[in-house]
């Protein structure tokens, strides 16, 4: 039997255009019954990564590239929480900021990667900035306490 998030949980608004549902969804976790209700304590960590990181970027991705009457972007969101179960499921890396609620994996379609990450040096509180398999872009906010270290790379 599937864990089944209650439908007000995942309509929470963590920002203008971000709801908690998007950084819950996983076919993995559905189909190993993971339960993916975030704790108070990951809650707050995603609310800080969409209202510092993610929803900042949206805007800039809009400013910058939406013509006059075409519709805005938007973003994609591939991975976000991940509980440390459904984590080792997907081959996530031990200690993932994923696991924590301090990360999301994306795409913007309509810009390419490279146009993301451009974007994304323009956020001062990323702490690394990937693109991961010519496929998308993760982000993460720093764990509280630490300052960004601005990494910004490329995985094969």
């Amino acid at each position: 039997m599937a864990i089944i998030l209650d439908e007000e949980l995942r309509a929470v608004r963590l920002d203008r255009n971000f709801y908690l549902g998007e950084f819950l969804d996983s076919r993995t976790a559905a189909a190993h019954n993971i339960d993916m209700t975030p704790s108070a304590d990951v809650m707050v960590r995603l609310v800080t990564l969409t209202r510092v990181i993610l929803q900042p970027l949206r805007n800039l991705a809009n400013e910058q590239y939406r013509q006059d009457g075409e519709p805005e972007y938007v973003m994609a969101l591939t991975s976000g929480y991940r509980p440390s179960d459904l984590n080792a499921r997907v081959g996530g890396t031990v200690g993932s900021y994923h696991t924590v609620g301090l990360a999301a994996d994306f795409t913007i379609p309509g810009l390419t990667l490279q146009q993301v990450v451009d974007l994304c040096r323009k956020i001062p509180m990323i702490d690394k900035c990937i693109i991961e398999f010519d496929s998308w872009i993760h982000v993460q906010h720093p764990k509280f306490g630490r300052e960004p270290r601005h990494q910004f790379f490329a995985l094969p």
